[in-house]
């Protein structure tokens, strides 16, 4: 995998641009590019810890790098699908769609073409999904020295470069928010998933308030690919009052409303490449802006968050009418012969 490569480079010699220069993999060319820009400094002006912090994030790496090489390294489900069956029979790479998350990059939805519902609705672990997974990237495993490799972790998140996966429940037409509305399926263990489904239908005005819209809309009035709900309308809310106050988008809020707005971690136009192996003045300082341009976001999500009457502006009322999934799992610990 890439990142036991990038962790081998780095062993073997830490000089960024030596290794941008040397390899022939796209990825791994960018990456090395993009955090030369920052190694000097940090080790040389001695008082960007905090920056650093910002540097080093996955949003970071998410919001500076294309979606199409971020995806294109990541783990593939070719390298990590062992088994899928659906009532006993099997299913294949075909069941699933690939969609790109901002935090855990390659996702994979599963989706079943059974075309007698009605089967589908029968109770019993035997009449569900039994999915079988390649889990880890075996960087510990294989490597006797682990070197820390920015963009893979994240110094305040608990989820950053641990071995599992993220599962979500959802609705077909859902759009799948894996942080806020996942569950951890760790390494060595399985997880047996028992679901229950509730249909609502509101009455909306005049008894009570509920969005009768399919989807949410963009600045510009086009909709939003995805079924509307009221998590993903908090965190357009969210996004909307970051575009207004520091004239940037959040990739971790994972949707958008002004789609013309530039991410706030992207350095492109504040952090020179010409910064590559320096330490000066106007390179400090150009760090220095870009996270006080992170360091508003996070000001501001932490307002909207706190305060109801602003989320209250933003009408992110319940469905009129939705379909809910009630979910409890557990796990059992898998004995593998070695």
């Amino acid at each position: 995998m890439v990142i036991n490569e990038i962790n081998r480079m780095f062993k073997e010699n830490p000089n960024a641009t030596y290794w941008a220069l040397m390899t022939d993999d796209p990825f791994i060319r960018s990456y090395f590019l993009l955090f030369d820009k920052y190694i000097t400094m940090y080790t040389e002006a001695g008082s960007l810890y905090d920056e650093w912090a910002v540097i080093q994030s996955r949003a970071f790496l998410t919001e500076n790098l294309s979606k199409d090489l971020l995806a294109m390294n990541g783990v593939s489900l070719n390298d990590s699908l062992c088994g899928c069956t659906l009532q006993g029979r099997q299913c294949s790479f075909d069941d699933f769609t690939h969609f790109f998350d901002s935090f855990f990059h390659n996702c994979y939805t599963y989706k079943h073409r059974e075309q007698n519902v009605e089967s589908l609705l029968m109770e019993g672990m035997q009449n569900g999904v039994s999915i079988r997974l390649h889990v880890g990237t075996g960087l510990l495993d294989v490597n006797d020295d682990v070197r820390f490799v920015p963009g893979t972790h994240d110094t305040d998140n608990p989820l950053s470069a641990s071995d599992g996966y993220r599962v979500v429940i959802h609705h077909p037409d859902d759009y799948p928010m894996p942080l806020a509305e996942g569950f951890d399926v760790p390494k060595g263990f399985s997880a047996n998933f028992a679901v229950r489904v509730s249909e609502t239908n509101k009455l909306g005005q005049p008894y009570g308030n509920c969005y009768q819209g399919a989807s949410l809309l963009h600045s510009n009035g086009t909709a939003h690919d995805h079924k509307y709900k009221p998590l993903l309308c908090h965190r357009q809310c969210l996004q909307q009052a970051v575009n207004t106050e520091c004239g940037c988008s959040d990739s971790t809020l994972d949707v958008y409303y002004n789609m013309s707005v530039p991410f706030c971690r992207n350095d492109s136009d504040i952090v020179s490449q010409n910064c590559s192996g320096k330490s000066t003045p106007e390179c400090v300082d150009s760090v220095r802006r870009l996270y006080k341009q992170v360091s508003c976001v996070e000001k501001v999500r932490s307002k909207v968050a706190s305060s109801p009457a602003i989320l209250n502006k933003c009408h992110c009322y319940p469905s009129c009418d939705g379909i809910h999934y009630h979910t409890s799992y557990r796990w059992v610990i898998v004995l593998l012969k070695r």
